[in-house]
């Protein structure tokens, strides 16, 4: 699967998650979410402390197209969880499913499949043993 096609399924993936997210939306109140650092999908930029990456890109796009307010903080994932556990966060990017969260988050059935993998050169593939 081609870079662009991940791109492009990654977004139609947050737009059904937000799409069928029982958000608390008041008129001007903006959308409370939080994500912690981890470049190159989170990263904040040091000059200007704006929040930048691949995820972040992602969410704007969407949410700006949505015309939806929302206001995203970068925080220490176990502040992160508590705060959307007790309703002071609204959405949480990178969030991963597990019986716990599933007491208090929503998660949309959709089905995401992310495969990491690792490249090296010839030469450092003949030094690991």
């Amino acid at each position: 699967m081609s870079l662009p096609t991940k791109f492009y399924l990654r977004n139609i993936f947050f737009l059904i998650i937000f799409l069928a997210f029982p958000l608390k939306v008041f008129p001007s109140e903006n959308i409370k979410v939080c994500t912690e650092r981890s470049p190159p999908y989170v990263k904040v930029n040091q000059e200007t402390n704006e929040l930048k990456g691949i995820d972040i890109e992602i969410f704007k796009n969407i949410f700006n197209k949505l015309k939806i307010d929302y206001l995203i903080e970068e925080m220490p994932w176990a502040r992160c969880e508590l705060f959307l556990e007790n309703g002071i966060i609204d959405v949480g990017i990178k969030v991963s499913k597990t019986l716990e969260r599933e007491k208090f988050l929503f998660y949309p059935d959709v089905s995401w499949e992310s495969v990491f993998v690792l490249f090296t050169n010839l030469e450092t593939k003949k030094n690991i043993k």
